[in-house]
């Protein structure tokens, strides 16, 4: 089992434990997680633990964090730029 500490909806401290049982020795709000979660990382009732939002551009679709557009499925390596809001490409060489 997993725990995270959250304060204010967000990551703090996370623990291979139950969160009874850390809620007991180490103080705090410790909700239980399925998977493996980060510090910095949200959590709500309604939505569960979410990652950091990786650009202020990308919105939470089918639980993950989409770009506006789509990355080019071309063979090529692209990086996001933000500033553009669009992929970049990037040489692998």
């Amino acid at each position: 089992m997993r725990a995270a500490q959250v304060d204010g909806g967000v990551v703090v401290r996370a623990i291979v434990g139950d969160p009874v049982w850390a809620a007991d020795r180490l103080g705090g709000t410790w909700v239980a997680t399925e998977g493996k979660v980060g510090i910095g990382w949200t959590y709500s009732k309604k939505d569960g633990f979410r990652p950091p939002r990786p650009f202020a551009s990308w919105s939470w679709q089918n639980g993950a964090w989409t770009p506006p557009t789509p990355m080019p499925d071309d063979g090529e390596m692209y990086v996001w730029d933000e500033e553009a809001l669009g992929w970049v490409s990037v040489d692998a060489g």
